[in-house]
């Protein structure tokens, strides 16, 4: 049907009441009626085009995490002492630790260096057993306060034996512990006596047309023999009289064995 120069469109409706759309193509404006309701659409109906539009606005809050993803933690200064996890700070919840602070010797790695070893104070401290006041050189450890039983000094060379140490000034004739006779730690086992016992005629005056009249008299202590090594014993003049004489005519010489004694060093 035509009327005024306009073109129904096909238009279905249901028997009861529903929503639909009456268009009017033409050369004047669309009219649009709203019927509502239910719809039904019976089989061969037109097909056409519509357009929704609309405006919002969609807010919300939320955390998306999975791995490999960047929490944040490495980039900030949960202390605000201005250095971040990235920047080396070790302790992000201690303003007082941070790679700007100064060490002290405290228990605590102030300046995240790893360790107090950068501290005032912090020094090797040596394990002294035998009780001598000087440390074993191989049984040290580092600490800012002295632990007990260590010594600052590392000079013992046996810690096995408290008369063995630096300026030890006496003799044993017993070793220290190991073997060794260096008691005073000078790399040596030195000897206390190492002299040999020596017999000389002083001459006294002359007989005419005799020979000279002399005594034979001991003009230096030291060992009757060989020099014995450092626990050994041997026998040694040390002094008295009539322990020199003559051996023979023409000699002087040691009439006396001497006294057992032991060899002793340091």
């Amino acid at each position: 049907m035509r009327a005024a120069g306009l073109t129904l469109s096909t238009l279905t409706l249901a028997c009861n009441p529903a929503k639909a759309t009456l268009g009017i193509v033409g050369d004047s404006e669309p009219a649009t009626t709203e019927y509502t309701g239910s719809s039904t659409t019976a089989p061969g109906a037109g097909t056409g085009t519509g357009i929704e539009t609309g405006t919002g606005t969609a807010t919300g809050t939320g955390t998306t995490t999975g791995p490999g993803t960047d929490s944040g933690s490495t980039t900030s200064d949960a202390d605000a002492d201005g250095y971040t996890v990235a920047q080396g700070d070790c302790d992000d919840g201690n303003a007082n630790v941070n790679p700007g602070a100064v060490e002290t010797c405290n228990g605590i790695d102030d300046n995240c260096s790893g360790d107090e070893s950068d501290a005032p104070g912090w020094q090797t401290w040596y394990a002294d057993n035998d009780g001598d006041g000087y440390g074993d050189p191989a049984a040290g450890v580092d600490d800012c306060s002295q632990p007990v039983g260590y010594v600052a000094d590392d000079a013992d060379c046996y810690d096995g034996n408290a008369d063995a140490h630096p300026g030890q000034a006496a003799y044993f004739d017993i070793d220290r512990g190991d073997g060794s006779f260096d008691y005073d730690c000078d790399g040596s086992q030195e000897q206390r006596w190492t002299s040999q016992a020596a017999c000389s005629v002083i001459w006294t005056g002359c007989s005419v047309g005799g020979p000279p009249i002399g005594n034979c008299y001991l003009t230096a202590s030291g060992w009757n023999g060989s020099v014995p090594n450092c626990g050994v014993s041997g026998n040694y003049v040390a002094s008295g009289l009539g322990v020199c004489g003559c051996v023979n005519p023409s000699a002087c010489g040691l009439v006396q064995a001497g006294t057992s004694t032991t060899q002793e060093c340091r």
